[in-house]
């Protein structure tokens, strides 16, 4: 029987365009299909929120576009994170992926991703030392938080979603996620 070769973060990182649209899950290439229009729309009303919030803020990084973060090590897991905002003032990504954890992860949730799919993030975000996890998904329209220490909840497009004490100040409504 032959034994898989696993590859590494920095591996993975070396391999170019044939594997943009992949994410190394334990070592494993797993392709992920480019999501439909309407969830770059959420992730880019995503986006302005936020840096909005982090420039009133002062400081503070919003990465986004799939960027890849390291969550686990030996076999190495590289996902690539809808949208992360990095508080830390000077925070500069590294030339290759991060394993830094940042403070707010978020997932938009595409048609072809199963909840299941969307969990087994959220939990490594979560182990990583994430310490907030916003699933956005567009077709319920609704906002799901994970924090560690807490059950999720949900909120529908009437609501107004908080950064709690990992976002001080930050309010908007769920609904402009998706307008």
């Amino acid at each position: 029987m032959a034994t898989k070769t696993l590859l590494t973060a920095e591996e993975f990182a070396k391999t170019g365009p044939e594997t943009d649209r992949d994410e190394l899950v334990q070592g494993e290439l797993v392709p992920m299909p480019p999501p439909a229009d309407r969830h770059g729309i959420v992730c880019g009303n995503t986006v302005f929120l936020l840096k909005g919030y982090t420039k009133h803020l002062g400081r503070g990084t919003v990465m986004c576009n799939d960027s890849g973060i390291i969550t686990r090590r030996n076999p190495d897991t590289v996902r690539g994170v809808d949208v992360a905002v990095f508080l830390s003032p000077g925070w500069q990504g590294p030339e290759g992926y991060t394993s830094d954890p940042p403070d707010l992860a978020v997932e938009i949730r595409s048609p072809s991703q199963s909840w299941t799919e969307v969990l087994d993030k959220v939990t490594e975000y979560l182990r990583m030392g994430v310490r907030l996890v916003w699933i956005i998904d567009p077709p319920r329209q609704r906002v799901t938080v994970f924090y560690p220490d807490r059950e999720p909840q949900t909120f529908a497009p009437e609501n107004e979603l908080d950064g709690g004490e990992v976002l001080p100040g930050f309010r908007c409504r769920v609904a402009e996620l998706f307008e």
